[in-house]
């Protein structure tokens, strides 16, 4: 029950970024993750959270508040639990934030925690060695 619910909010939320809707995205957004938060903890996903919360940064970003989009990306990247996935959408956050508010400390700074975050990743993928 608790992912079908995150389902009808995040789904949509992102759906309106890619439209380009802002308002729309941002209260989908909210509400899942009012979703997660309203959850048993046995049917909390950190990854859903952190990309719900990509999701409104994206929402925030495209409504002319690269401070909050940044601030959310913090947040998001600060998961207990950065997957692949949630490195993926913030790079899209970040390239939409670095072309549309281009040489803003706070968005070089999330791009730069974005950018050790995938280097680590890396890092531990290699130490893994083949087949992990």
């Amino acid at each position: 029950m608790p992912l079908a619910d995150y389902a009808l909010t995040s789904y949509p939320a992102t759906s309106f970024i890619w439209l380009g809707q802002a308002e729309e995205a941002r209260q989908h957004a909210e509400r899942a993750l009012a979703t997660y938060k309203a959850a048993p903890k046995a049917s909390w996903s950190p990854s859903r959270e952190a990309i719900a919360r990509i999701d409104l940064a994206m929402a925030h970003a495209l409504s002319g508040a690269p401070e909050d989009a940044v601030a959310l990306g913090h947040q998001a990247l600060g998961s207990t639990r950065v997957v692949d996935s949630v490195r993926h959408r913030a790079g899209d956050l970040t390239s939409f934030l670095t072309r549309r508010y281009p040489r803003r400390p706070e968005v070089e700074g999330l791009r730069d925690r974005l950018a050790a975050l995938d280097a680590d990743a890396r890092r531990s993928l290699l130490a893994a060695g083949p087949g992990a």
